[in-house]
């Protein structure tokens, strides 16, 4: 889909997230620490326009997408943004990210994990860039319950491969791979089910 049509039609749904996003992260992170922060799938970057009104000091970002034109999009939107921290771009598939060979404090996923299809790959990618502290905030939609049939409907529309997960599920596969759940939030808009769950590693000594 066209970035710019993307917005438009997403506007609302887009600052319901973001918003949600912000406020989870406010509550676990000190603005004193210096923040090294990784978005796996940027988008159109409209979720920086509210980290910046969060009290995250960062120290580096970098902000990742697998589609070229909405990495595009999103590159002008943070450069827009000015952030006042070191910035990279990367154009991966999240699965593929382990090539950056870097830890991160915070790892973000909003509104993509449906998008990924090998799962597995992606959380064992994830794990690998980040330490003992560092947290994961996975936010997407709730594949339970009454949103089934609506995701029945999303997937009889949308040109892209869906795999969305219940809540549950997520936080089953992310022990498997060593994250432990420290917050798990279902909520809802309109006829979208959401979870926002917030995992931390667990690395061997």
């Amino acid at each position: 889909m066209d970035s710019s049509k993307y917005e438009e039609r997403w506007e609302r749904y887009l600052a319901k997230t973001h918003e949600n996003v912000r406020q989870t992260l406010e509550k676990y992170i000190e603005s004193k620490n210096q923040i090294k922060l990784l978005d796996v799938s940027t988008g159109s970057g409209k979720l920086h326009e509210y980290l910046a009104k969060s009290n995250l000091n960062l120290s580096e970002a970098a902000f990742n997408d697998p589609d070229k034109e909405m990495l595009s999009k999103g590159r002008k939107q943070v450069i827009r943004d000015a952030l006042d921290c070191e910035t990279t771009f990367y154009h991966e598939d999240v699965a593929d990210l382990h090539k950056i060979q870097q830890e991160f404090d915070i790892i973000i996923s909003q509104n993509a994990y449906h998008l990924y299809l090998d799962k597995q790959a992606s959380f064992e990618t994830m794990k690998a860039l980040t330490h003992n502290k560092s947290l994961l905030l996975v936010m997407d939609w709730n594949n339970k319950g009454w949103f089934k049939p609506v995701y029945q409907a999303i997937k009889l529309f949308d040109t892209k491969p869906l795999s969305a997960e219940s809540h549950s599920q997520v936080k089953t596969r992310a022990s498997h791979n060593q994250f432990r759940p420290i917050s798990c939030k279902t909520w809802r808009w309109k006829w979208w089910k959401f979870f926002t769950i917030v995992l931390t590693p667990n690395h061997p000594d």
